[in-house]
């Protein structure tokens, strides 16, 4: 078997034989084709022009097309048992004698195609060879193109993946060197950032091609490496110690209530039945003498594996098999599951559960902007993200209102009467929040109207000044109460949102007398997140009506995303108040 590599393929193809085959067999594109590639193009640097005069211009969108149809008659020339190129990666195997005449064509096509063969990152690799010495096969292909190189199988990759089982922990390998590399440099940003780009280019985005490419999930000791790493480098990045139901936490999707580090070993399985589904029907139309009931190898025993991953192996398997979320989201519920079941108490299970619930996690996928105020200092992420993990914060120390004693999760200044002022803070901000979307959704709003009430002094945080629905304008009161304060942790941990619920259904109640006049909402919120169901119907409301007037799909998400970022700020300035000024050079001020 021998790869075949091409010098610079899509730039060096001849032009003149890619027209005439499109003229040929596809002449309804002719004249677009024509006009792009008839004449030389005109590449700009700096001041000098230099002529573009062969090869498919880079960014075509018929590109990959054009350099297909271009080296097709050469592709059917082939004689091998196995021919099988993916644009100007060729791979072909068989016999000695068949693969080297059909190796001497493709050398000879330079002239008629333009492509001419890179030796240096051509490779050859002999299959089941018992008869013959392999440097005579290595040097009778040298006479053709000297500089191949003779693999073994564990080196043989194809587009980058290992096609042997034992060529998985080299990748694997490979990419644990390119993570620690990017990890060490995260190190000096600022922590939001660092966990974004963690997250979302660092982490799973490098690796899943191999997970779906190859049964990585069968090399679980390389697997353990990379998951490693990654626990090691977050709990640098936060600063915050994390035991194994904190990283178990934290490896959960952020929909689950986790922070959205996937853990190699969970993702592998799932990446892996998708993708092999997925290819079923094309590896069976490449290799048709393969036996129906096993199209791909490890395919059968990676499906009783994930089902062993249930109790009983009770699963279903999924309707859409080549769908990765399918095969992976039962298995993060079950993982979930786990973690409230075997949670210590009940304010841990209503921790768990406010974390999972709807649009309790939006602010982890916010984009970590100053300008727009999405960004969280290092103190505050920190804390944001250890009081989603409960993780520890601090060192246990009395609280400057003389009262209690925080312990090491910090959570007391969630509701302690000193920290009033943060949360006041809060409340104006979330309100300015709101205030703004309803105004850019072209509903001009006012904040805390007086002379509603004839009878006292009680005012809504906010109401529009022209009618918002059915002829009445709104007016809203938001309210954010604490998921594990000792009077409401208890109702938290039966079901996610029941506290923010019930704060709504007071605000119904304080201001029923407006319901003749006004159209009114309560938006109800708790520190770890969790929105009230009349929070989420209005939230989401409003979220649409942005779209419909700045034709950005995403504004539902950004809305609930600047609501999240205040609310993990006030939880910040909260539980950083319980320690009071002590330690911060208030006297150099005096100076």
């Amino acid at each position: 078997m021998i790869k075949v590599d091409f010098r610079n393929a899509f730039n060096t193809l001849r032009r003149d034989v890619m027209l005439t085959k499109v003229k040929k067999l596809t002449p309804s594109i002719f004249p677009v084709v024509w006009q792009s590639y008839f004449n030389h193009s005109h590449l700009y640097f700096g001041n000098d022009i230099v002529l573009s005069r062969e090869g498919i211009q880079q960014g075509d969108p018929l590109g990959p097309f054009l350099f297909a149809l271009g080296i097709a008659d050469l592709t059917k020339e082939m004689s091998s048992e196995f021919n099988c190129f993916y644009l100007d990666d060729g791979t072909i195997g068989g016999t000695q004698e068949n693969v080297l005449s059909d190796y001497a064509k493709i050398q000879s096509a330079e002239k008629e195609l333009g492509l001419a063969i890179n030796p240096s990152k051509t490779e050859l690799l002999l299959v089941n060879s018992v008869q013959k010495d392999p440097q005579e096969i290595l040097d009778s292909f040298n006479l053709v193109t000297p500089g191949i190189k003779l693999i073994d199988e564990d080196a043989l990759t194809l587009l980058g993946a290992p096609i042997m089982p034992g060529g998985i922990a080299n990748i694997l390998s490979s990419k644990q060197e390119c993570l620690e590399l990017m990890c060490s440099r995260l190190e000096d940003l600022d922590r939001h950032e660092a966990f974004f780009l963690l997250k979302n280019a660092f982490s799973m985005p490098k690796l899943n091609y191999f997970l779906r490419t190859a049964p990585c999930y069968t090399d679980s000791d390389s697997i353990q490496k990379f998951d490693q790493t990654l626990h090691s480098t977050l709990q640098k990045i936060l600063n915050v110690k994390l035991d194994d139901n904190a990283w178990d936490q934290a490896s959960l999707p952020i929909r689950s209530g986790g922070l959205g580090i996937r853990k190699a070993s969970d993702v592998a399985l799932p990446a892996f039945l998708a993708s092999a589904h997925g290819a079923a029907n094309m590896v069976k139309l490449v290799n048709p003498n393969r036996m129906e009931a096993d199209p791909i190898p490890h395919l059968v025993n990676g499906i009783e594996d994930w089902k062993n991953k249930f109790p009983l192996g009770s699963a279903l398997l999924p309707e859409n098999k080549s769908e990765q979320s399918k095969w992976d989201t039962p298995l993060c519920d079950i993982k979930l599951q786990n973690l409230i079941e075997s949670a210590p108490s009940e304010l841990e299970t209503a921790r768990l559960k406010a974390a999972s619930s709807l649009r309790a996690s939006d602010w982890l996928n916010a984009y970590p902007v100053s300008n727009l105020a999405l960004k969280l200092s290092n103190s505050n992420f920190r804390i944001a993200c250890a009081l989603r993990l409960g993780a520890p914060i601090c060192l246990p120390h009395p609280c400057i209102c003389g009262k209690r004693t925080v312990d090491q999760f910090g959570r007391h200044g969630l509701s302690c009467d000193k920290a009033a002022f943060s949360r006041i803070a809060r409340h104006n901000n979330a309100n300015m929040i709101i205030q703004k979307a309803l105004s850019s959704a072209d509903y001009a709003a006012i904040a805390e109207p007086k002379g509603l009430f004839n009878m006292d002094s009680k005012r809504p945080d906010g109401m529009t000044t022209f009618p918002y629905k059915v002829g009445k304008p709104l007016a809203w009161d938001f309210t954010c109460v604490d998921t594990v304060a000792d009077s409401y942790f208890h109702k938290s941990s039966l079901e996610a949102g029941k506290t923010a619920d019930m704060a709504e259904k007071k605000k119904i109640h304080k201001y029923r007398h407006l319901a003749n006049d006004f159209h009114f909402i309560p938006i109800g919120t708790e520190t770890l997140g969790t929105f009230g169901p009349e929070a989420i119907k209005f939230l989401e409301d409003l979220g649409h009506k942005l779209s419909l007037i700045n034709g950005e799909k995403r504004s539902k998400s950004f809305l609930f995303q600047s609501i999240g970022i205040s609310i993990q700020k006030g939880n910040a300035a909260c539980i950083l108040g319980t320690k009071g000024i002590y330690g911060k050079l208030e006297e150099l001020s005096y100076l």
